[in-house]
């Protein structure tokens, strides 16, 4: 068989292999991960609600009438994706917080149409999430979160499920037939370690899945979930890292708005902590100016979260700084950790796809590339330097 068969048949196989992989999770990834992200959703509603009954509750004595403990609340519970409105026994609104970038209009929503329990409305032509709930004095708020990144999380999801597996094979036999051997054994075993991050999670779904449709104990039933979406998770975030590439391939634009890297960087350092690899494991902040500037805010986040799940999995111990500002035309932001450093050698590979320093090390090679791709499509930079100890990875984008 000569090399240019022994190529196509290779990049073919490993094609075909990583689309059938994406085609037999890709019902039970879209279900998990929709939920997923609602409940999340939802889970900011509830939690907002208790908040503000506390806050009251602890306030209202501070405050010589209601609308001053309402106006401090407001102030403490808004966010950039989230707004409030204060309504009497009556219905009649007495507040309005101020609305953020992201949050959803509330100038136009009624007490009486809001359920208590969380429900999706449109709201200018945008939808939202919104739940109603009472404090104390007859007094009772809505609460809005907006949906844009929801609906943009279901838009890729449904984009990788489509056309992930026919772009994978495409790539993996244009490359087999026409690169040179050294990169044809790279993007192979790029293939073959991504094909092993994808199989492992869905075996342990299937295996949960099929243990949650055995048993009647609620706990045992609850653990197999609560394992399901972990793994679904997992494979959303490695079918994700491809989509975004094969995005940035394509030099598709991305988005380009008004926003703030501190607030990114401040949501993300959020979601970070709740990873199970974080658990012990500082994330603390050092320099932390306000970074406006334009671009994606979901692939911005994107590229922040990779750069702390990079400090998070190859420090391994040691707090991880992280830090925002501006600098001439330039916004950035910093995640420094107090790991082993990178050799000089080896920092312009790093960005590389598939390549992974430690043979062995979690992942698929594909964190640092994609931030260098969302960077480089915003018109920025990615730089990494020698922070004693440790490493420190910069990304710059324009600024507003």
């Amino acid at each position: 068989m000569t090399p240019a068969h022994t190529r196509r048949r290779l990049a073919t196989a490993f094609g075909i292999g990583f689309a059938a992989l994406l085609l037999l999770g890709g019902g039970a990834l879209y279900v998990v991960l929709v939920d997923g992200y609602r409940q999340a959703y939802d889970h900011e509603l509830l939690e907002t609600s208790s908040l503000a009954r506390a806050l009251y509750r602890i306030d209202r004595p501070e405050y010589p009438n209601a609308a001053g403990a309402i106006a401090h609340i407001m102030s403490e519970l808004v966010t950039v994706d989230r707004s409030l409105a204060a309504f009497d026994s009556t219905g009649r609104r007495i507040a309005l917080a101020r609305r953020a970038l992201l949050a959803p209009d509330l100038s136009h929503v009624s007490l009486l149409s809001t359920g208590t329990q969380p429900t999706t409305v449109v709201i200018a032509g945008q939808t939202a999430r919104l739940m109603r709930f009472a404090l104390a004095d007859g007094i009772e708020m809505v609460v809005g979160v907006s949906e844009v990144e929801f609906v943009a999380r279901v838009h890729t999801l449904r984009m990788a499920l489509g056309i992930g597996g026919p772009i994978l094979l495409l790539l993996g036999a244009l490359l087999g037939m026409r690169l040179a051997d050294p990169v044809l054994d790279m993007h192979r075993a790029f293939l073959v370690d991504a094909a092993h991050e994808l199989r492992t999670p869905l075996a342990i779904i299937m295996s949960e899945a099929d243990a949650a449709r055995h048993t009647e104990e609620p706990d045992r039933m609850r653990a197999s979930l609560e394992a399901v979406a972990h793994e679904a998770s997992r494979m959303g975030t490695i079918v994700g890292d491809l989509l975004v590439l094969a995005r940035q391939d394509s030099q598709a634009r991305p988005v380009r708005e008004p926003l703030f890297l501190d607030d990114l960087a401040q949501r993300t350092i959020s979601r970070v902590r709740a990873l199970p690899e974080s658990v012990g494991r500082p994330i603390v902040l050092g320099q932390w100016d306000e970074a406006p500037a334009l671009g994606d805010p979901v692939l911005l986040e994107r590229a922040i979260l990779a750069l702390l799940h990079n400090a998070l999995v190859h420090a391994h111990s040691g707090p991880i700084t992280v830090e925002t500002g501006v600098a001439s035309d330039r916004a950035w932001v910093r995640v420094r950790d107090t790991g082993p450093g990178i050799l000089a050698a080896d920092r312009a590979r790093i960005f590389e796809r598939g390549v992974r320093l430690i043979p062995g090390k979690p992942g698929s090679g594909l964190g640092l590339p994609i931030v260098r791709a969302i960077a480089e499509a915003h018109g920025g930079t990615v730089v990494v330097e020698d922070h004693a100890p440790g490493a420190s990875f910069t990304m710059q984008i324009a600024r507003a």
